[in-house]
């Protein structure tokens, strides 16, 4: 709705207005990121049509209290933002778009206070310049898969480029501010991935949807093209089980209470202030292996292990901060990798999962392991439909405790 602030600024009619919000309203790339795509980030997104609208307008305070309160809800969108108010600034031969990103920055910069207080900063942008591979010093988990050029990319390229030339033979002029966003996502897909998928997609949602509010020329043939990149016919990153590829899946909340009651008893066996070390297989250095696909369903069973004060490992910060090539790592499903790993990390109770045989393999009681409790996923399985939070078969989870 911040959108219709728009009205009343010169050049900027009521009936191309409400078309175009209404085209917004009824696309897949709503749809998408409201239901399926966007996580806490939306909480800055909120804010970015406000930072638009005062570099068109030249309200620079507006601009600058609205990058931070979009601080307050995400790093990643003050981040994009800078990088466009960078090349805004150049095209505007102006320094009040940079500028007015100032107080966000001071803000953000807070949250690293505690790093440079305890002389851990050039660690932390360390890990981070190792994860989106810039640093000198090789990461050990590695994206292979971004740097794939498929269908889907070569078809969200088309989609992007049509609606850029459709734009600049209308009007006469290059759209920056989607050019420079179009840029940033092609590094983010295809080279450097520095941010998650989403939040470059949802740049150019927003800014595609600037450059048309803000267009001299307001034609039919720009709304069809305007159309046809905010409404792709592949808006999920592959076919889902049950729908057509054609029609967009219903997506609704559920109860995740269920979930937590059983997994809650499933760690009843563990004391407070336990180690738990959970068994996967070796990623073999890509990045999209850890935790063999399953690293969704282990949230969950994060939040129960920090209510219960217990430490389950391996968690997503413990292996980025472990992501450089010699460090120890957690790996093996092996009974004597198992047994290798609890001595390395000193844990006193494991998880092991399997996905074919419901049964628990006898192997483990044979090596000196018993049986505390059992977990499957497969309860809860037709449940996440149409999108499942893993690409394999639900996992059946034993928690074991050595006796040896």
């Amino acid at each position: 709705m911040t959108h219709f602030m728009w009205l009343g600024v010169p050049g900027i009619k009521m009936n191309w207005l409400s078309l175009i919000m209404f085209l917004v309203l009824i696309s897949n790339s709503l749809y998408v990121n409201a239901f399926g795509k966007q996580n806490y980030n939306i909480a800055g997104w909120i804010f970015v049509p406000l930072i638009f609208y005062g570099w068109y307008t030249q309200h620079w305070i507006l601009v600058a209290l609205a990058a931070l309160a979009a601080s307050f809800g995400s790093m990643t969108v003050v981040f994009l933002l800078t990088c466009l108010s960078l090349v805004y600034s150049f095209y505007q031969g102006s320094l009040f778009p940079v500028l007015s990103m100032v107080p966000a920055g001071i803000k953000l910069f807070t949250h690293f206070w505690p790093l440079l207080l305890h002389g851990r900063m050039r660690q932390a942008l360390s890990g981070v310049a190792r994860a989106i591979g810039v640093a000198p010093k090789k990461a050990k988990y590695v994206r292979t898969e971004m740097v794939t050029f498929d269908i889907e990319q070569a078809y969200k390229l088309l989609l992007y480029a049509q609606f850029m030339c459709i734009y600049f033979l209308a009007t006469n002029r290059i759209p920056v501010i989607f050019f420079t966003s179009f840029i940033i996502w092609l590094v983010n897909a295809n080279f450097k991935r520095f941010a998650d998928e989403q939040s470059p997609l949802m740049l150019l949602f927003s800014a595609g949807t600037f450059t048309m509010i803000t267009s001299d020329v307001q034609s039919v043939t720009l709304l069809v093209s305007f159309w046809l990149f905010i409404t792709p016919l592949f808006p999920f990153n592959k076919p889902l089980e049950g729908t057509h590829f054609l029609l967009l899946p219903v997506l609704k909340p559920f109860d995740v209470r269920p979930i937590l009651t059983d997994l809650f008893e499933f760690l009843a066996p563990v004391p407070a202030k336990s180690r738990v070390l959970m068994a996967f297989d070796d990623p073999g250095n890509r990045y999209e292996s850890v935790l063999d696909g399953y690293r969704r369903l282990l949230e969950t069973v994060h939040y129960v292990a920090t209510v219960n004060n217990i430490h389950f490992m391996p968690d997503w910060w413990g292996i980025f901060e472990l992501n450089y090539e010699g460090a120890p790592d957690f790996w093996g499903r092996s009974v004597e990798e198992v047994q290798q790993n609890v001595k390395e990390w000193n844990a006193e109770y494991i998880i092991v999962y399997q996905t074919e045989n419901e049964e628990l393999d006898a192997k483990w009681e044979r090596s000196g392991f018993i049986v505390l409790s059992r977990f499957s996923w497969k309860k809860y399985d037709r449940g996440f439909l149409p999108i499942k939070p893993y690409n394999k078969r639900p996992p059946h989870w034993w928690l074991l405790k050595s006796i040896s």
